[in-house]
């Protein structure tokens, strides 16, 4: 049993170097500057299929989830089209098996990664995938805002509730980003904030 199980282990510690760039997938606190430069690529849409499946890694299976995103708004990188609609595809990692055997403990997932819903809307920045396919969001939930709302009064969330989205210079002063924004966090209007991400990035300096 023992030989069953390393492989899996090994394939779980290999993750961590496969949701590249490792910075991009660590918890730290994360602005929106940081947020744009991080990111591969930035787009807002509806999730249209999921879909799961394995890797080989590490000498043995990683299971994976396979994100489709209709793209409704094309902030930052390419997208393939599908039948005439610009779509992204970000695959995940998926959860690995929950038991212990042999006093071995077998990992579930890593924390932290988000979970997408077939039918809801997100504004999603994506790390580059690694040479398996697997990616992330830039500081995992931080980069991964919730859309709710009617169109032209939609707000936008992420799964830290906005907190530390600006420094503490530029929330509710406007004088970086344009946006007035609560220093305690809390959903904004996505209109504000796709305004924001596009200022952030004509400003940065260097290829993108």
């Amino acid at each position: 049993m023992r030989q069953m199980v390393r492989p899996l282990i090994a394939a779980a510690g290999a993750a961590a170097l496969l949701l590249a760039p490792a910075s991009a997938a660590t918890v730290q606190q994360v602005d929106l500057t940081g947020l744009c430069r991080a990111a591969h690529r930035i787009f807002r849409g509806t999730v249209v299929r999921i879909e799961t499946g394995t890797i080989s890694a590490g000498g043995g299976e990683l299971p994976f989830i396979e994100y489709t995103v209709a793209v409704e708004d094309a902030l930052k990188g390419e997208f393939e089209r599908l039948k005439g609609v610009p779509v992204a595809r970000v695959r995940m990692l998926g959860k690995l098996p929950a038991s212990t055997r042999d006093g071995i403990r077998r990992l579930r997932t890593f924390p932290g990664l988000p979970r997408l819903v077939r039918g809801d809307r997100y504004l999603l920045f994506t790390t580059r995938p690694g040479w398996t396919g697997l990616s992330t969001t830039v500081g995992l939930g931080q980069g991964c805002f919730r859309i709710a709302g009617e169109p032209g009064d939609e707000t936008a969330v992420n799964e830290f509730d906005n907190r530390g989205l600006f420094r503490s210079g530029e929330a509710g002063a406007g004088t970086a980003t344009g946006i007035e924004a609560p220093a305690t966090g809390g959903p904004l209007l996505y209109a504000d904030l796709a305004d924001a991400i596009r200022r952030t990035l004509a400003g940065m300096s260097g290829p993108q």
